[in-house]
């Protein structure tokens, strides 16, 4: 038996073992999707969103990541009563429906209302743009409680004692690998799909 645990506790055992690989895939692609919602694309860029969607000023849209970060924050602590009670897996699909449909309404409004001017994109309507901002601050709200905390607590209850340090490590990287790339990546798509980019996250 003691040798038995040793060998499930290595590295290849959760690539060889076909259950290890499974657990162990599905928490990769869960962290991976996590950052495919497109949450650091708001986290990182919120200023610059806040004005292509008509709130100019440097100073409105650091006070547009501000209340971001408030409601961040603060809908976090919804989760603390609402995944035990409902479960991981309505967490997630609650959360995820709430944040593609806020996603899709800001890329639908930017479609529909934004001006392609010379260095930039941005919504000429005041209503849209308010309509941009509160959808973005409810995408926030569905992710602080669902795909946020979820991601991260799901990994280390599926995976065994055995495996959890090394799968967690592995699971983490999936997460800050997607996290380089959506980072890297956003301001070619940006310019290349502007409001539609949205759409994409959706």
């Amino acid at each position: 038996n003691q040798e038995k645990l040793i060998e499930e506790d290595t590295w290849s055992h959760l690539f060889t073992n076909s259950v290890s690989r499974r657990r162990l895939l599905l928490c990769m692609f869960l962290q991976a999707g996590q950052q495919l919602t497109g949450i650091n694309v708001i986290m990182y860029y919120m200023p610059f969103i806040a004005q292509s969607v008509g709130f100019g000023g440097s100073d409105h849209g650091l006070m547009a990541q501000g209340v971001n970060g408030i409601i961040n924050f603060l809908s976090t602590f919804v989760a603390f009563f609402f995944v035990d009670h409902v479960g991981r897996r309505i967490s997630l699909i609650a959360g995820g429906l709430l944040m593609a449909i806020a996603m899709g309404t800001l890329g639908c409004l930017g479609m529909n209302y934004a001006v392609i001017l010379p260095q930039s994109v941005m919504v000429d309507n005041i209503q849209a743009g308010w309509m941009c901002i509160i959808s973005i601050y409810l995408y926030v709200f569905g992710f602080a409680w669902s795909w946020g905390p979820v991601c991260w607590l799901y990994p280390t209850e599926v995976l065994p004692t055995s495996q959890r340090a090394k799968g967690v490590a592995l699971t983490t990287a999936s997460n800050f690998a997607l996290n380089i790339l959506i980072a890297q990546f956003t301001p070619v798509l940006r310019d290349a799909l502007h409001f539609k980019l949205f759409v994409v996250f959706a």
